[in-house]
């Protein structure tokens, strides 16, 4: 056993060169290098319920997704008459420009958070998620800097740390300041994996509180990252619990760039309220913005210079539009669960990142344990991976087919929009090959496919995962719905 001692002084935001002990810094380092790319899901365990999320990371970015409650409930707030989106999914990314977005699903106005902002909406990170024993600490950009998170989160405090190695493998490092008290216990077989971390703060009165995270980890992709984290509010009681469900890293189809438009699935023109860093704006910035479609908000200035080039952003929030002036407003009511599971229409069977969904419903109505849960996303990569495989061996088939589709539908809205009068035409690539020939060759090449992985793969292997008990429980729920199904024996999925 040896010790190690160290007086640091950190001021403000600025992070100081290397003011921890190394071992602190050999832990961030080995996590931040753990992968380039990855896509976890998780729930949030708390008194108040369980809670569903998904976070994906790319180089310099990282999206997470918050799905809700086990009804989809993600804003209790919202769930008023004539208020949209308390059940819509809502979608933060955090990118490499340290600018931070925020949208719910279907919704017809986003956030966005320019670089140097203060404070930003929380977005809790993985990466570091009980380094420091608070789930609340995400609300600033620069605890999403996981290379330096431990460092901004001891800023502003003299700091001396003291650091043990008690027995084999096992690294102490504690670090005290005028009023609190921090312990890491670290694996130094593991690249400083923390195993736990306590903290006891003292307050002007004399009075104490104790915080503490505990951590499991497990193997992913041939990668120890943390199975389960647990953290404890000591004088409360409270007991809060991180677990992870799946995780899959540097796969060869995750996305090197997490672009806004894509992957917040926000749509051109979508209104955009603008967070300023601080101060008064520049004149530039005055005025509304919308959403260029793509990863930037366009101010009026802006708006009005692609407007004179014929490069105005396309009317693509149109149809949101008009569904906002039905009734129930988007995300203003939970999905039919039952319905969805049952009959999967085509655009879930038939778009691999609706399967997800389909996944997550499925577990929540069926009451699925960690160990099926875990099964059931392990499985849907598999089926995913099988799906990208069919589509890859048929890429140049299914790009020329779509093209010539395209070229079809083109052909067809040209001649309809012709004087009737007007001479006949050549004969076309519609009439040489025919719109709907194109698309049943489409549908051999691509939607059949997905459906048969669809059934085969996912639906059938979930099916299995559940226990008789719960197989019952489902048909007898089809049945009090008086679900109709002749095509299907209801004891099947």
């Amino acid at each position: 056993m040896f010790m190690i001692v160290i007086l640091v002084v950190a001021c403000g935001f600025v992070v100081q060169d290397a003011p921890l002990p190394e071992e602190l810094l050999a832990a961030q380092r080995f996590r931040e290098d753990l992968f380039l790319t990855a896509h976890i899901r998780w729930v949030r365990e708390t008194p108040q319920g369980r809670r569903y999320y998904s976070s994906t990371y790319a180089p310099g970015d990282f999206l997470l997704k918050d799905h809700g409650d086990e009804t989809g409930l993600v804003d209790p707030q919202m769930v008023r008459p004539n208020m949209a989106h308390a059940y819509s999914e809502r979608r933060l990314l955090m990118t490499e420009g340290r600018d931070q977005w925020d949208y719910r699903d279907q919704g017809l106005l986003g956030l966005y958070f320019e670089p140097g902002c203060p404070v930003i909406q929380e977005q809790p990170d993985l990466r570091t998620l009980g380094w420091i024993p608070s789930p609340m600490l995400y609300d600033r950009p620069d605890f999403l800097q996981s290379d330096t998170f431990l460092q901004s989160a001891l800023a502003g405090t003299a700091w001396e740390f003291q650091v043990d190695y008690p027995a084999e493998g096992l690294c102490e490092v504690r670090a005290k300041s005028s009023s609190q008290i921090y312990l890491w216990k670290l694996d130094a077989t593991q690249g400083y994996a923390p195993i736990s971390v306590q903290t006891t703060a003292t307050f002007p009165d004399g009075s104490t509180r104790t915080y503490e995270s505990r951590f499991q980890y497990a193997e992913y992709d041939g990668r120890r990252f943390p199975s389960q984290i647990e953290m404890i509010d000591g004088p409360r009681g409270v007991r809060e619990v991180v677990k992870i469900l799946h995780a899959e890293f540097d796969k060869p189809w995750h996305a090197l760039d997490l672009i806004p438009g894509e992957a917040l699935d926000m749509p051109a023109r979508v209104n955009i309220g603008y967070q300023y860093a601080g101060g008064t704006p520049a004149d530039a910035k005055l005025g509304p913005h919308l959403f260029d479609g793509h990863s930037r908000p366009l101010n009026d200035a802006e708006l009005k210079e692609l407007a004179d080039k014929g490069q105005y952003p396309p009317d693509a929030v149109k149809p949101l539009i008009a569904l906002h002036k039905k009734r129930p407003l988007p995300g203003s009511t939970p999905v039919d669960a039952v319905a969805f599971l049952d009959a999967p229409g085509e655009p879930v069977r038939r778009a691999l990142g609706r399967w997800e969904e389909y996944v997550r419903r499925y577990i929540i109505i069926h009451k699925m344990n960690d160990a099926q849960a875990r099964a059931a996303w392990k499985k849907l990569s598999e089926c995913q991976e099988q799906a990208r495989a069919h589509l890859e061996d048929h890429k140049a088939e299914i790009a020329e087919n779509d093209r010539m589709i395209d070229a079809a539908k083109k052909d067809a809205a040209a001649k309809s929009s012709s004087p009737a009068e007007s001479k006949p035409q050549e004969s076309t690539l519609s009439e040489d090959v025919g719109l709907a020939e194109l698309q049943a060759r489409r549908a051999k090449l691509v939607d059949e496919p997905l459906d048969k992985i669809f059934d085969k793969c996912l639906r059938a292997s979930l099916w299995e995962l559940l226990t008789s008990a719960q197989q019952r429980s489902w048909n007898d729920t089809l049945k009090s719905k008086k679900v109709d199904r002749p095509q299907t024996p209801v004891n099947t999925p």
